[in-house]
């Protein structure tokens, strides 16, 4: 070991180039510097708000901001169900996941009301979906006169379908809801499905597109299922074992 006054001589580092945006490193300066050149194009796309002619900064700047805001302005009591429905799904297109979504969800219940909504099943067909509602979730109330009254979901009671003993059908399934009227203070109603409808104003197809593209992925390979990101899924307790029919290559 080579001495200077007795001490082991220091080494300087080897200098390296760092882009602190993606976490890249460089040993060599003209790789930096063509990396940086290509991320300077303005060529980049936002991919929630699908604004393009960006820089890769700027468009990654748009997409963290979007994100916050989406994640923000997005109703809190759908945020699981719809993501929990939207794994593993295959519908191909995001904007034909979005129509699925959007319309079931606020289809009124003047057509005698069965929802459905994009989930898996090992046929790998859409799981019916009665139209639901959820604590703290923002509704419409609609009253006998067509008024409208904005209300806040506070509890919900299931009631279970009743046969006669010959098995025939005596009362289908239904769900109760406790709604806050928030345009009347002090004010609570018991409601069933029929008089609460969501507020298109408070949940948009550009809304849920946004929100979709925030939270979920899909590959590029046909029939790639919609997977909930890992630390959403995580934080909703959502199942991300994929299936082993919808893995690639086992598709037919």
């Amino acid at each position: 070991m080579v001495l200077f006054k007795r001490k082991p001589v220091q080494y300087l580092p080897r200098p390296v180039w760092v882009i602190p945006e993606t976490n890249e490193v460089f040993t060599n300066y003209e790789p930096y510097l063509q990396r940086m050149d290509f991320y300077k194009q303005k060529r980049f796309i936002c991919e929630i708000t699908g604004h393009s002619g960006l820089t890769f900064f700027e468009a990654l700047r748009s997409e963290m901001e979007e994100s916050r805001e989406v994640n923000s302005a997005f109703p809190d009591a759908l945020k699981e169900p719809i993501l929990r429905r939207i794994q593993f799904s295959t519908v191909s297109r995001v904007d034909n996941l979005v129509d699925e979504i959007y319309e079931v969800s606020n289809r009124r219940v003047a057509d005698d009301v069965h929802l459905d909504l994009p989930s898996f099943r090992p046929a790998d067909n859409w799981q019916e979906f009665k139209q639901d509602f959820y604590p703290g979730e923002p509704v419409l109330i609609l009253l006998e006169d067509n008024t409208r009254l904005h209300g806040m979901i506070r509890d919900k009671a299931n009631f279970a379908e009743q046969r006669y003993p010959d098995g025939t059908l005596k009362t289908p399934a239904y769900a109760t809801y406790l709604v806050k009227v928030l345009d009347r203070p002090n004010e609570e109603a018991l409601l069933d499905q029929d008089h609460i409808t969501r507020d298109r104003k408070t949940f948009t197809k550009q809304m849920l597109r946004a929100f979709i593209k925030n939270n979920v992925t899909r590959e590029s390979w046909n029939g790639a299922p919609w997977l909930v990101k890992p630390s959403i899924a995580e934080e909703y307790k959502i199942p991300t074992d994929v299936p082993k029919n919808l893995h690639q290559g086992t598709k037919k």
